[in-house]
C-alpha cells in the first residue's frame, strides 16, 4: 500500500477511525479520480476508485465497479491481479499505465489488451502487433520507445522490413489497423498530452490505403458446393454439422453463432436469439451487444430442438464433444479438414475456403435469388451496414446480370417467339 495509509490492518484502523464498510482516506491518483480502502466485514481490505463526473452534480462515478480488488497485506502480498499494490492500482485506474510518466508502445498494447477483455473482443486486434513487434529487427526497439517519441519514418521502415520477410499486404493491413487502435485508445485520453497521433497515421497510410483484404473474386460458394460442405460436415459430427449449418442459415459470424444459450432457440417460430457483434455504432468503449431474433427454417430449428433436448436451459446451444463450447482454433481445423475433404479452394490462389467464405456466400446468394431485395434489409439480416455490404462481401455492379441483360436494347436480337399476325392487320393510328 502507499506509505501515508500505513502497513498493517491494526494501524490502518488505528488511523482511519471509520466503521466497516465505509471507504476512507480518499488521495487523489490524476484525472480526476481519488482512491481510498474499504474494510469489508470479513476484514479484509479492498480497494476503492471514485471520479467526479463532470456534470457538476458534486457526485461520483466508479470507474472500477465490478472488480473486487484486494489491497496488498502482510499476508496477502500482491500478485497484481485481484490483489494489488497502491502503484499497480493506479496504473489499472488509469487505463494500464503510470501518470506523469512517458508511455511505451508496450504499455500502449497491454492497455489496449485490457479493453479488449472488458470489452469481450478479439485480443488478435492487440496480440498480433505485438508478435511482429517482438519478431522483427525493428520490432523490439519499437516497443520501447515512447508514443511521444515515434518516428514516421521509422515506423514505415518496419512495416517495409515485414513486406520483405514476406508478409502478405492486406496482412500487413490488418495488423496496421490493431496497431493504430492500440495507439489513438492512449492518444485519446487528454490527460496523456500526446499531441503526435499523426505521426502513426502518416507512417501507415501508404500500406492501409489502397490495400483489398478481400479478393476481387466474390468469396461465393454455390447451392451445390454448400450442400458437398454440409454433407461432409455431418459425416465429421452431427455437432460440427450444426454449427456449419448455422453459418450458412443465418451469415453471421462465427463469434455471433456460438454465443446462444439453449433457452435461445424458438422451436415454434423457427427463429434464434443471436446476438450482435459491437461492431456498430459509437465509440468502441461505449458499444454493447445486442441480441435480436434471427429467423431459421423450420426443419433446422426441429433438427435442433431434438440435439438440445433434456439439456439445461443456460448450457450453449451449439457445443462439441461432451458439451465442452467450441473453441475458434477447434472449429478452424475442423472447417479446414472438411473443406480439404470436398475439395474447396479458392480459384485465385489454390488456398482452402475457410468459414468466412459462408458469411460471404449468404450476402452473394441471397441477393441473387432475391435481386428486389433492399440492401439494408439484406445487410440487417446478418448484422451489417450496407456500406459494408457493397464494399466487402457482394460487388453489387456485378450482381443480377440476368436483370440487367434483359432490360437493354438488343437491335440484333431475333424476334420473340409467338403467332405472328395475319397480313390484312393493320396496326391502329394514334388520332389527334
Amino acid at each position: 500500500m502507499k506509505p501515508e495509509m500505513l502497513e498493517t490492518k491494526e494501524a490502518r484502523k488505528a488511523n482511519f477511525k471509520v466503521p466497516k464498510g465505509k471507504p476512507y482516506g480518499w488521495v487523489p491518483i490524476g484525472g480526476g479520480m481519488d482512491v481510498g480502502v474499504r474494510l469489508k466485514k470479513s476484514g479484509v481490505f479492498v480497494w476503492v476508485v471514485r471520479k467526479l463526473r463532470p456534470d457538476k452534480s458534486g457526485n461520483y462515478d466508479q470507474p472500477l465497479k465490478g472488480h473486487r480488488l484486494v489491497a496488498d497485506s502482510d499476508s496477502m502480498p500482491a500478485d497484481g491481479k485481484r490483489v494489488l499494490n497502491y502503484q499497480q492500482l493506479v496504473r489499472l485506474a488509469n487505463g494500464g499505465v503510470t501518470p506523469g510518466k512517458p508511455i511505451m508502445v508496450a504499455e500502449a498494447l497491454a492497455a489496449y489488451t485490457e479493453n479488449l477483455k472488458d470489452r469481450k473482443a478479439r485480443l488478435t486486434n492487440a496480440t498480433q502487433p505485438l508478435y511482429h513487434l517482438e519478431n522483427s529487427k525493428r520490432g523490439p526497439m519499437l516497443l520501447t520507445t515512447a508514443l511521444v517519441d515515434l518516428d514516421d519514418d521509422e515506423l514505415a521502415a518496419w512495416c517495409r522490413e515485414l513486406l520483405d520477410d514476406g508478409m502478405k499486404p492486406s496482412t500487413l493491413k490488418r495488423m496496421l489497423k490493431g496497431l493504430m487502435s492500440a495507439l489513438n485508445f492512449i492518444a485519446e485520453k487528454p490527460k496523456h498530452k500526446i499531441k503526435n497521433a499523426n505521426v502513426w497515421k502518416v507512417a501507415f497510410k501508404p500500406f492501409v490505403t489502397g490495400v483489398n483484404d478481400y479478393s476481387e473474386h466474390d468469396k461465393a460458394l454455390t447451392h451445390e458446393q454448400i450442400e458437398q460442405l454440409l454433407k461432409a460436415a455431418y459425416a465429421r459430427s452431427e455437432q460440427f454439422g450444426l454449427v456449419v449449418q448455422m453459418l450458412v442459415v443465418t451469415g453471421v459470424r462465427r463469434s455471433q453463432a456460438l454465443k446462444p444459450l439453449v433457452k435461445h432457440l424458438d422451436v415454434k417460430r423457427s427463429r434464434v436469439y443471436m446476438p450482435s457483434s459491437c461492431k456498430r455504432g459509437g465509440g468502441r468503449i461505449t458499444r454493447t451487444e445486442v441480441w435480436a431474433w434471427t429467423p431459421i427454417p423450420p426443419a433446422f430449428a426441429r433438427k435442433l430442438a431434438a440435439h438440445v433436448a433434456g439439456r439445461p436451459q443456460n448450457a450453449p446451444l451449439l457445443v462439441w464433444g461432451d458439451g465442452k463450447p467450441w473453441l475458434p482454433s477447434k472449429l478452424r481445423a475442423d472447417f479446414a479438414k472438411v473443406a480439404k475433404t470436398v475439395g474447396l479452394k479458392n480459384p485465385e490462389d489454390g488456398q482452402l475456403v475457410t468459414g468466412t467464405w459462408l458469411r460471404h456466400s449468404y450476402f452473394t446468394n441471397t441477393a441473387e435469388a432475391n435481386p428486389h431485395m433492399d440492401r439494408e434489409v439484406l445487410a440487417g439480416s446478418a448484422d451489417t451496414s450496407e456500406r459494408m455490404l457493397k464494399k466487402t462481401y457482394i460487388k453489387i455492379g456485378k450482381r443480377n446480370e440476368a436483370e440487367i441483360r434483359a432490360a437493354r436494347f438488343d437491335y440484333d436480337a431475333p424476334p420473340a417467339d409467338g403467332p405472328t399476325p395475319p397480313a390484312n392487320v393493320v396496326p391502329m393510328r394514334k388520332v389527334g
